[in-house]
């Protein structure tokens, strides 16, 4: 039911559509396109300290004192989880909109701008969503300023062929996302995945009441089905590596990380809730995805001489990762794998916007970035860029003391933890962990092959340097995050622990979380500094 609470709770993005309201109408006044840049840069850094200085704090005290630490009101859920992302999909438009920024590019400047704005509140709604409807748009909302936005890249043949392919296949995964949602209505007889009652009632109570259904299999294959085409999972990849090859280096980080992080937020929101309890196929399809995706991805990539296709690959082996912590939540709710993935997804983010943001600071209208060959001798050419790219590609490898590395140190260690767990299953994810290792060890060849690209071998001409100071700012403040997430863990593992925790849970079974999980090494041993927030 929507109320004053509930438009309350909107608050943050009926800011956000006031800025995208402005930048529509004034700019079709407006002629000098640069000036929009610094006009929307500083509406974002508004909107963002309203949003979380008098909209979303206020409820943060509430939740952290509440004892089931969340607040439910019809299709808006309020919890820890919710916040935490939203204030980080608010800070990944700030620096998308850095990354777009261009100087050579100055038509529809405004237009560029307030997809950006129309991308980030997508991100908002499914961050919050606690209703299949409205988690439906906040999806689209998220895809379609994305086909405006690759349409607005590079005029070329190859652009253009690059944006109908991803146009035309998002409609299709969106069609199964839709298909999905309905089987989950026809089973519930609502919309509304969790209730007023919590996890006894809504549409996560229906599934759980009727297993043997065969229409729950179906809409689990579907959503991962859908979800999978957002996330870049096998079999639902083939579309990205042509893709990234196709669009300009500012698509390509915009690609690599929007539809990831709302995929992944839907896939905790609706997957993981709607599992019923002791229902092998929850998961095992997960499992055999993450498998599957992080070996294709880091085997093709290793073969790669462009540098877009091989992030592209790269960008599938992370989904497979990521993955991991969905399986192992799905099989033992106490092995913290919610946590890890919003850990590591906010690692990932964060080093793709940094390496695309190095990329399209280096090219120009006149010499583009293409090959790996291209960045020879950059080490020596521009120290500054070249060590941005490496601590990238270090954090990507999972190298300790950067982001990546406790990402993935979380990750395993929550398939561990479901191995002790899952009733009768521990093989699966020893043989699930095994393999993580195995696909890191050779992702680790094609990040140092990069590396030694820049530093030991003969450059072939100066890069022009023509992206401007957006770019720049973009991989340096990316940069700067990777590192310093890297070296003080602990802040990000607990608010990523308390994410966890506040997720609507079932009340009885395997799947049960203790009031007081056990303790979880990388999660709470190394944020117990931080305990006392709660």
């Amino acid at each position: 039911m929507v109320d004053g609470t509930t438009i309350r709770l909107l608050s943050s993005e009926i800011v956000l559509l006031g800025v995208l309201a402005f930048l529509f109408l004034a700019g079709t006044f407006v002629r000098r396109a640069h000036g929009w840049w610094p006009v929307f840069t500083a509406l974002a850094f508004a909107a963002l300290l309203a949003i979380y200085g008098f909209v979303d704090r206020r409820f943060a005290d509430f939740q952290i004192s509440d004892s089931q630490g969340i607040v439910l009101n019809g299709p808006l859920v309020v919890d820890l989880f919710g916040l935490l992302l939203r204030q980080f999909a608010l800070v990944i438009g700030l620096l998308l909109a850095l990354l777009c920024w261009r100087r050579h590019e100055e038509e529809l400047t405004s237009e560029r701008m307030g997809m950006i704005v129309a991308l980030v509140i997508g991100l908002l709604i499914v961050a919050r969503a606690n209703d299949l409807v409205l988690m439906f748009v906040g999806l689209e909302t998220v895809s379609i300023p994305t086909y405006v936005l690759m349409f607005l890249g590079r005029r070329d043949r190859g652009s253009a062929e690059s944006t109908m392919k991803y146009f035309f296949l998002s409609v299709f995964s969106s069609a199964l996302v839709l298909y999905g949602f309905s089987f989950l209505f026809g089973l519930g007889g609502s919309t509304q995945l969790v209730g007023a009652g919590g996890i006894q009632e809504g549409v996560a109570r229906a599934v759980a009441g009727s297993p043997a259904s065969p229409l729950v299999p179906l809409a689990l294959i579907l959503l991962l089905g859908g979800l999978g085409f957002k996330i870049t999972a096998v079999p639902f990849h083939f579309y990205a590596p042509d893709v990234y090859q196709g669009t300009t280096n500012s698509n390509a980080g915009l690609l690599s990380v929007a539809p990831k992080i709302a995929g992944f937020l839907a896939l905790i929101r609706v997957y993981v809730a709607i599992v019923p309890e002791r229902y092998d196929l929850g998961w095992q399809l997960p499992l055999g995805i993450a498998v599957l995706t992080m070996t294709l991805g880091n085997v093709c990539a290793l073969w790669q001489r462009d540098l877009r296709r091989m992030l592209a690959y790269s960008s599938i082996a992370h989904s497979g990762y990521m993955l991991m912590g969905i399986a192992s939540t799905v099989a033992a709710a106490r092995s913290g794998g919610i946590a890890a993935v919003i850990f590591y997804l906010i690692a990932y983010s964060l080093t793709s916007l940094a390496v695309f943001g190095a990329f399209a600071f280096l090219e120009s209208q006149d010499r583009p970035l293409q090959r790996l060959e291209d960045l020879s001798g950059l080490g020596k050419s521009n120290p500054l860029v070249a060590t941005a790219i490496a601590v990238s590609m270090f954090s990507f490898a999972g190298i300790p003391i950067l982001a990546g590395f406790w990402g993935k140190f979380g990750l395993f260690t929550s398939v561990l933890q479901a191995a002790q767990g899952a009733q009768g299953n521990a093989s699966w994810f020893l043989f699930l962990a095994i393999a993580g290792a195995v696909n890191a060890a050779i992702a680790a060849a094609y990040y140092l092959r990069l590396i030694s690209t820049m530093y030991f071998q003969e450059a072939r001409g100066n890069l022009p340097l023509g992206g401007g100071l957006g770019p720049f700012a973009t991989m340096l403040a990316s940069t700067i995050l990777i590192v310093g997430i890297g070296l003080f863990p602990g802040i990000t593992m607990q608010r990523a622990r308390l994410a966890d925790e506040s997720l609507p849970q079932p009340s009885s079974g395997t799947r049960m979380r203790a009031e007081h999980p056990p303790a979880q090494p990388g999660f709470q041993d190394l944020s117990r500094a931080d305990e006392g927030s709660r």
